[in-house]
């Protein structure tokens, strides 16, 4: 078996590391590094009209401009029946995170020169067996055979203590991500022989995280930018709104571009507020100085905001987040000073207060562990493991993972006076994998007749399943029937709960004395379990998107030097809009005359129907090509003024190739207001936020049909 990856997918960002022949561990990088992100792969997917789509940090680039196709947080939705409607066409929460473990594999094999298809992903370990499901369906749909999915706080700790430790310790993982908090205790013991980590405990919350920080910055901000009459604070934004459709109807049209502009606010106030809540983990005090576009003009956002503003907006957040840390202990019948170590994970661990909140109810954390990439890190030691990879160093070997379950969960049933209650199969915090078997009868109906089907109801949560009736704090995750039952008879069957190494529940009935028998098939909560030929028919589709992108990735923009084209007059006037464009940077961006003159521009006409950027240009200084969608192949005084606007953008990228377009927007917009091409911007911005059009998301091929224009 090839390397096996390790793959942290996060709720905004993911990271993957792989131990390779060298004995060492590899963090895998983006090839596409354009935006600053913690995490080297923003979780992030932008669909395009003709079903086309960017993933990773070119799609959190093109969100501002195309923010009803754009996807974000997908994890938060796994193993619910959630389905995210663009341009038309549906994705469930699977494919979406197949396509971001797709963009990783490919990633990785750009860094080790092989191929991957065998894949050790993590999860939060409070998610339940639909979520799991789904992550394992999504490594399926990504062409990646799922080893096993790790729990994150399991994961960190083996990637902490694997060698670290020499004697029994008892270890608290306080793993807070994005969307999700996860509080484990494990308990690491060594000898010659083996290194054995036990978890004890497991607490959490699968809406606490830093996306919630976020939040209430957002909101903050939205009541400052309301004071100034920019937006109502009745207004909402909700950037996971995906049903937006274009129509060619004018008021709906005009309605998606209303949308499309409150998403693309609540983008811009999502990339303020993150960058915010992390200047603030080492900062007392910062100056919020920003330009945001809103209803088709640019409005300034400045304020302050100190850390302990913060920390107040925070402090329910942090509340719940010590109730789990308190639960966690309980859990593991343990005081604090029982603990040895802490570790934190994640990125909102960077925060003072979240430190100083471990400090105070338990120790001062370990300060040697990358709350980045530990949980990676510790993905791919155990896929090495699983792999008896020879390269294994030794620090590693003989690492065993001892996990326990999150939740209990149990049988529906009623006693001997009729009370219906929930029968205790698996407890909570019990070692898995693990199997337990109990017998129930199928008695005669009230009405004295015999029932030949009995029915199976499968609950879970925490709850007291002695007390009848209230079911309140717990949930039934599935049901079926154990039909053909034996006629006449009160049939004895024997119920069995299996939990697997991924915590994937499988429940089976099989009639004593006879050959009635059923299982489980899980639907929980409706939520979306796709048959095998929904995967395989959506992992064709992903195959298309990964032909396409390891095609770009291998060199799929031809070199200068292959452009042999003939070259068309009939498109010159573009080349008018060209040196349009150079004057308005001239005189009111930079003085370019130096960089323009050492450099060559050739304009082609794309002949393309389906994909819909306006133009992209090829970075190869200082011989850079740009090309031009046919949509604008009409010589019209509109058409001009809306390319001149266009080619600014292009040329923008070439002069500042480090510049997203978090910086081109609000540049573009201030250099059209002064060079008097507004009304051309606008145009612009109301069809990017149609989803008619957009801008970079092309790529030269040889595929395409492009003409050049003769601008001699």
């Amino acid at each position: 078996m090839s390397h096996i990856l390790g793959i942290d997918l996060g709720t905004t960002g993911s990271t993957a590391s792989v131990l390779l022949d060298d004995g060492k561990l590899h963090s895998v990088p983006s090839v596409e590094k354009t935006h600053s992100t913690e995490k080297p792969f923003p979780s992030v997917v932008s669909f395009f009209q003709d079903g086309s789509c960017l993933i990773g940090d070119s799609a959190l680039e093109q969100s501002i401009y195309n923010p009803i196709g754009t996807i974000k947080n997908v994890k938060k939705h796994m193993g619910t029946p959630k389905k995210f409607k663009i341009f038309e066409k549906e994705y469930i929460p699977q494919y979406i995170a197949a396509l971001i473990l797709m963009k990783i594999k490919l990633s990785a094999e750009e860094l080790t020169k092989e191929k991957f298809e065998h894949v050790v992903i993590t999860v939060p370990a409070y998610f339940d067996e639909a979520q799991r499901r789904a992550t394992r369906e999504a490594g399926r749909i990504a062409g990646l055979n799922v080893l096993q999915l790790i729990n994150e706080p399991e994961a960190a700790a083996i990637a902490y203590g694997a060698h670290k430790i020499s004697s029994k310790t008892r270890i608290m993982v306080f793993d807070m991500g994005a969307g999700t908090l996860d509080v484990s205790i494990l308990e690491a013991g060594s000898s010659d022989a083996a290194k054995a980590f036990q978890v004890l405990a497991i607490s959490g919350d699968n809406e606490l995280g830093g996306i919630y920080m976020d939040d209430l910055i957002k909101d903050s901000l939205l009541r400052s930018i309301g004071k100034h009459g920019v937006f109502s604070s009745s207004d909402e934004i909700d950037t996971d709104q995906e049903n937006i459709q274009h129509s060619p109807d004018t008021h709906k049209l005009d309605d998606a571009v209303a949308v499309a502009e409150r998403k693309r606010l609540g983008y811009q106030l999502d990339i303020i507020a993150e960058n915010a809540k992390i200047a603030l983990s080492t900062e007392e005090k910062i100056t919020i100085d920003e330009s945001i576009s809103f209803e088709r003009e640019e409005h300034k956002l400045t304020t302050e905001l100190t850390r302990k503003e913060f920390e107040k907006m925070i402090g329910e957040l942090l509340r719940r987040a010590e109730s789990k840390v308190t639960d966690a202990l309980a859990n593991a019948n343990l005081t604090s000073d029982k603990i040895d170590k802490v570790i934190l994970v994640g990125g909102p661990t960077k925060i003072p207060a979240v430190r100083n909140m471990l400090k105070k109810l338990v120790k001062e954390p370990e300060s040697d562990v990358d709350p980045t990439f530990a949980v990676s890190n510790g993905a791919a030691i155990w896929g090495a493991i699983l792999n008896n990879d020879r390269n294994l160093p030794v620090i590693y070997k003989g690492v065993a993972l001892l996990s326990v379950t999150a939740r209990d969960y149990g049988e529906k049933m009623r006693d001997d006076d009729g009370n219906i209650s929930v029968q205790l199969m698996i407890p909570k915090n019990v070692p898995y994998p693990t199997r337990f078997t109990d017998i129930f009868y199928n008695n005669f109906r009230n009405d004295g007749e015999w029932r030949p089907a009995a029915p199976i109801d499968v609950w879970t949560g925490n709850p007291n399943f002695q007390k009848p009736h209230d079911f309140s704090k717990y949930k039934k995750i599935g049901k079926f029937k154990i039909e053909g039952l034996k006629h006449g008879i009160s049939n004895v069957i024997e119920v069995t709960y299996e939990l697997d190494n991924d915590q994937i529940l499988t429940v089976t009935a099989r009639e004593k004395g006879g050959d009635a028998y059923a299982e489980l098939q899980i639907d929980p909560d409706g939520s979306t379990h796709q048959t095998g030929r929904m995967i395989e028919d959506l992992r064709k589709d992903a195959e298309k998107i990964e032909r396409k992108t390891r095609a770009w990735m291998g060199g799929y923009e031809v070199p200068p030097e292959e452009w042999k084209t003939p070259k068309n007059p009939k498109y010159c006037w573009m080349c008018e809009c060209l040196e349009d464009a150079k004057k308005i940077l001239n005189a009111h961006h930079e003085d370019c005359r130096e960089f323009f003159k050492i450099s060559t521009f050739r304009l082609f006409i794309q002949q393309l129907e389906k994909q819909y950027a306006f133009a992209h240009i090829q970075l190869t200084h200082p011989d850079y090509r740009i090309g031009v969608h046919n949509a604008l192949k009409e010589d019209t005084h509109p058409n001009r003024r809306l390319l001149t606007i266009v080619l600014v953008h292009e040329l923008l990228h070439a002069l500042h190739p480090d510049w997203g377009h978090n910086r081109i927007i609000p540049e573009e917009r201030r250099l059209a207001n002064l060079a008097g091409y507004f009304d051309a911007f606008i145009e612009m911005d109301r069809i990017f936020l149609s989803g008619k059009m957009s801008l970079c998301n092309n790529h030269f091929s040889s595929d395409f049909d492009f003409k050049e224009i003769n601008c001699d």
